[in-house]
């Protein structure tokens, strides 16, 4: 019962945004770059995400940004699974759109992802 009210959810979702500016603006695209908080339903967390995101709405690069400015980039390998995270037919993303450019110039500012078994590890092995 309740899977057929989430796919029912899902379904009257999708109903309201064919008829939106924007609906499937994206999804030809095999690769997109975008940029947008995380809505963890925490209206404090400031942290802005650059996300190059393949047609099947995965992720294959990203970037996190906090307020100050400072960037961690991550991939794949960084991630434990990496589901789908967008709908490239959700027209709202539209506007989270940003230039192939504009994520290069904040992957490569960015440092790399760190685990903290990693800088332990690295510790161990200068000592």
């Amino acid at each position: 019962m309740l899977r057929r009210q989430r796919v029912s959810s899902y379904c009257a979702k999708r109903e309201a945004q064919r008829g939106l500016d924007g609906f499937g603006a994206l999804a030809d695209r095999e690769i997109v770059w975008l940029r947008r908080r995380w809505d963890y339903g925490n209206d404090e967390d400031q942290t802005l995400y650059l996300m190059e995101v393949e047609s099947d709405g995965r992720r294959t690069r990203q970037v996190e940004l906090t307020p100050d400015g400072a960037g961690v980039r991550s991939g794949p390998d960084d991630w434990p699974f990496n589901p789908p995270v967008v709908d490239l037919f959700d027209p709202e993303l539209v506007g989270m759109e940003i230039s192939q450019d504009e994520f290069e110039r904040n992957w490569l500012g960015a440092r790399p992802m760190e685990w903290p078994d990693e800088e332990q590890s690295e510790e161990q092995a200068e000592g």
